[in-house]
């Protein structure tokens, strides 16, 4: 069991003892739960998994407001450069994003992600694409995200920190803060398999492509390896950069774009 990361449970015919849940929790085991149409809808995390997680906590409660918006600052710039990335590899303009990019200041104070997300989702979707609609796209983007927020959900509690306290979210009403600032450069990785699904619609088939996001290739610090593993090693490092001043974020990378460049 403690070589298993991610369980995703898709199915409501089946049961599952509560000592094998318990298992699953004391090993840091993130299980997911979906509902019959086989979208998640909860998950099971575990409690106080690292031997400081009080005093991480504490730590993380210290976090400056001019620290967390320099983070912030490079995780929007991380991400728009893989979002340019994506573009460029497909062959699609990214004049705005080069632009957006070089704007980005701390906190992003003047909502470049924003401006930058709606350029890139015309281009990757077509201009009648809008965000958060009713549709296939959408619904394949959610499940994506979703896989990774657990993901990233279990490397942070991994590491004895609170996933509610964000550093560019601040929602009262997400208990996951932390993991959609965490996550933000990994989008365009759902993204990509989004993108080449062409609208189809969110079969068992397509939605297990998702799931297997976790295993692609990319290429973090400098070196290959599976995009779950750039998950723990991003968290960890960016926590160590939230900790220890003048420190930047290791980069995670399309290897097609490293190839090319």
């Amino acid at each position: 069991i403690e070589q298993i990361r991610e369980i995703l449970i898709t199915s409501d015919k089946g049961s599952i003892s509560l000592p094998l849940l318990v298992k699953l929790s004391s090993q840091n085991t993130k299980v997911v739960f979906c509902d019959a149409k086989r979208t998640p809808v909860s998950e099971l995390t575990g409690l106080n998994l690292h031997f400081e997680s009080a005093g991480k906590l504490m730590d993380q409660v210290t976090w400056t407001e001019r620290r967390k918006n320099a983070v912030c600052k490079q995780i929007i710039k991380m991400k728009i450069a893989r979002q340019r990335d994506l573009l460029d590899m497909l062959g699609k303009n990214t004049s705005l994003l080069t632009q957006y990019l070089s704007e980005v200041q701390p906190g992003d104070a003047n909502n470049r992600e924003a401006l930058a997300a709606k350029y890139y989702f015309k281009r990757l979707f077509g201009n009648s694409f809008i965000r958060f609609e009713s549709d296939a796209i959408n619904a394949a983007l959610n499940y994506g995200y979703t896989i990774l927020c657990s993901s990233f959900n279990r490397a942070i509690t991994l590491y004895g920190y609170n996933t509610a306290l964000g550093i560019c979210h601040y929602s009262r009403n997400n208990p996951f803060n932390l993991s959609c600032d965490l996550m933000e450069p990994f989008r365009p990785f759902v993204d990509q398999i989004v993108y080449n699904l062409n609208g189809q619609e969110l079969t068992w088939e397509n939605k297990q492509r998702l799931i297997a996001v976790l295993h692609d290739r990319c290429i973090y610090d400098g070196y290959e390896t599976t995009i779950s593993n750039a998950i723990e090693s991003f968290v960890r490092d960016a926590i160590s950069v939230m900790e220890t001043p003048r420190k930047k974020l290791k980069e995670v990378n399309f290897i097609e774009s490293t190839q090319s460049s």
